[in-house]
């Protein structure tokens, strides 16, 4: 689902890029915050070892929830981010090509 959705933003900024709307720097800042996103998601996932320590220690219930689903998607969250911003990037090279004289 996570790739689905990643597939199909890129898909979006790519008809965006090919009907002449925004500016290359705009794709390229998507494709850092999606970078950035990801990471964040990456830190909060939590390895074997953490989860078993947040349960022993007594966590709250949301706590563990929440580190359970992080568990379970966030390294398919971190992909699919990387996944968008990779096509951002190539979203603004076809931004950039649609026009180059307005960049020259």
């Amino acid at each position: 689902m996570e790739f689905l959705l990643a597939v199909v933003a890129v898909a979006v900024t790519l008809w965006l890029a090919r009907g002449r709307h925004l500016h290359p720097g705009d794709y390229l800042v998507a494709a850092a915050l999606a970078v950035t996103f990801a990471l964040f998601v990456l830190a909060l996932t939590p390895n074997g070892p953490q989860n078993h320590v947040l349960i022993e220690l007594g966590a709250p219930l949301p706590s563990i929830a929440q580190a359970e689903f992080f568990a379970a998607h966030g390294v398919k969250i971190a992909l699919a981010a990387v996944l968008f911003a990779i096509g951002a990037c190539f979203c603004a090279v076809v931004r950039r090509r649609m026009t180059p004289e307005q960049y020259a």
